[in-house]
């Protein structure tokens, strides 16, 4: 296209949907924005993505300061113990930008963990010693 556009031709685009028409829904993809949401500015630098998906995300709230600045860190909930000792194992120390991200869970959460590690061991039947992995740490 050349600059400027020509006067009498309509800006090209993605047309709108006519009202009453929700937009539509692609598996595996977040719902859109609605208009109005403050876009929070992020370096390009650190929009690397993970080296692998960890699971379901249930919630994800990062915390903003009393003078409504957001935070450095924030809370994520997974849907499956699986994937929050997937993301302990595989996000803690990942290095974002010129900062490594830090992953830990808390004395709750750890021995709901535990637990859950003791339950599928016993109904994997499995009797070897207990080791401790990366998981096992407390970050």
């Amino acid at each position: 296209m050349s600059f400027p556009p020509h006067l009498n031709r309509p800006p090209m685009g993605i047309p709108a949907l006519p009202p009453g028409i929700p937009p539509p829904q692609f598996p595996g993809f977040p719902p859109p924005v609605p208009p109005g949401t403050p876009m929070i500015p992020v370096p390009m630098s650190i929009m690397a993505p993970a080296p692998t998906k960890c699971g379901l995300v249930l919630s994800w709230k990062r915390v903003q300061g009393a003078s409504g600045k957001l935070q450095a860190f924030g809370f994520c909930e997974y849907k499956e113990p699986e994937s929050t000792l997937r993301a302990l194992r595989l996000l803690h120390d990942l290095q974002i930008g010129e900062k490594k991200l830090l992953v830990k869970v808390d004395a709750k959460t750890k021995a709901q963990l535990d637990e859950w590690k003791a339950k599928k061991k016993a109904s994997n039947g499995n009797t070897r010693p207990e080791t401790v992995t990366p998981d096992d740490e407390e970050a």
